[in-house]
């Protein structure tokens, strides 16, 4: 299924529940056990016009919404003014504001009453004008946005196979260097339903076809269609094929060069591969955040099948970041202290040597690469829980994972 331009911007507001840093609160006394309110997003970015309030308990009750505060921007109706709805639980609805164009933030409080006396009490922050709106997003994998005239940042979206899915979600993004035709690092979301079912790797490598925005020239991207010549890279995928399993079209995807990195072939087939399976085995019946990246300790080049000159990575990276048990229902990762969720990287030289590193010599904190490559990571993260979190890293909070 090929997606049209019209994916692109209908994504821009919308991400799966799973993956959204969203809110929920209710009252501590009388709320039935299988009650729950929340808005899909709790932060939606200046350019967003609509949230979705999800009102989930027994079908047999009704619910009624008033808006508390910020109700001189925000309305249950397209036409503004319409501060209250009504309906029965399970249906949800809609409130509706227009792009803030201002230069601050601004909330607005809803209160969901349930007929049985269950209340809860939400609250929605639209993020003031910026120039990467188009790019900041809820997600917790997502790095900073640093300015650059050589950088493109795109994300890439796709259908899933599964019940309900009839809007398309993130596969991932990247911060793409078209001074160096690569990228610096590529950010995705693993979790059981881009896993599933196990297909047919078909090795489809070829360039991102700019059937989605913002447009990467094919002449500013490496041509990986039949490997790098040089005898010693791979075709490195960023993020792995295998974890992207769930069709065709948002498997085929992690075969675009934006994707690719040139890769010491023997770390790439051995320590890096292995990485690779830890990471999905990670998941632990939830979310594991990740992004892969590529630095550039030197000014090594190499050239591809088409004279292109390609930058060699001198390291690669791979961050890790996951609630420590799973996330309860109702919750995300912003409801959680630093506590609640571990976070590691991993640090390879991207050579024949640095395949012989052991887990222990090649982990690092989010911080250390951070301070190494200049990027900020996990940036949706409160500043005060992100500080904690990036700052340690420890093998045994992942269990056995690394122990061998």
């Amino acid at each position: 299924m090929k997606l049209r331009n019209f994916c692109y911007y209908l994504s821009l507001v919308c991400a799966l529940a799973f993956a959204a840093v969203s809110v929920s609160c209710g009252s501590d006394d009388d709320v039935m056990p299988d009650a729950n309110a929340y808005l899909v997003s709790s932060t939606v970015i200046c350019e967003a016009t609509d949230v979705k309030i999800n009102v989930e308990g027994s079908s047999k009750l009704k619910y009624t919404a008033r808006i508390t505060s910020g109700e001189d921007w925000c309305s249950f109706s397209v036409m503004p003014g319409k501060t209250e709805t009504e309906g029965n639980v399970g249906t949800g609805c809609f409130a509706y504001f227009s792009r803030n164009i201002s230069t601050e933030d601004r909330y607005a409080t809803f209160n969901i009453r349930y007929s049985d006396g269950a209340e809860f009490d939400l609250r929605l922050t639209q993020r003031a004008y910026s120039v990467s709106a188009t790019y900041e997003r809820d997600w917790v994998e997502q790095p900073e946005y640093r300015v650059d005239d050589d950088y493109i940042y795109k994300t890439y979206y796709s259908y899933l196979n599964m019940s309900g899915a009839a809007r398309p979600v993130r596969n991932y993004s990247v911060c793409y260097d078209r001074k160096r035709l690569i990228s610096h690092w590529v950010a995705y979301p693993i979790h059981d339903i881009y896993l599933t079912p196990n297909l047919t790797r078909k090795d489809c490598f070829g360039y991102d076809p700019n059937d989605q925005l913002p447009a990467i020239p094919m002449s500013e991207q490496q041509n990986i269609t039949s490997g790098y010549g040089t005898g010693r890279h791979d075709r490195g995928h960023m993020l792995p094929n295998a974890s992207r399993m769930n069709n065709y079209d948002i498997n085929a995807m992690t075969f675009y060069a934006t994707n690719m990195m040139p890769q010491n072939s023997r770390l790439n087939q051995s320590t890096w591969a292995s990485l690779e399976g830890k990471v999905r085995e990670a998941r632990h019946s939830d979310t594991v955040y990740v992004v892969v990246g590529t630095y550039f300790g030197d000014n090594s080049y190499i050239t591809d099948r088409s004279g292109n000159r390609i930058a060699e990575p001198s390291h690669v990276y791979k961050l890790m970041l996951r609630a420590k048990n799973k996330i309860p229902a109702g919750k995300t990762m912003a409801d959680l202290s630093a506590d609640e969720i571990i976070a590691i990287g991993f640090w390879f030289a991207n050579t024949t040597a640095g395949n012989d590193a052991t887990w222990s010599q090649a982990a690092v904190s989010v911080a250390d690469v951070e301070e190494r490559t200049g990027f900020t990571f996990f940036r949706n993260l409160d500043p005060d829980v992100a500080e904690q979190v990036k700052s340690r890293y420890s093998l045994s909070d992942w269990g056995t994972l690394f122990s061998n």
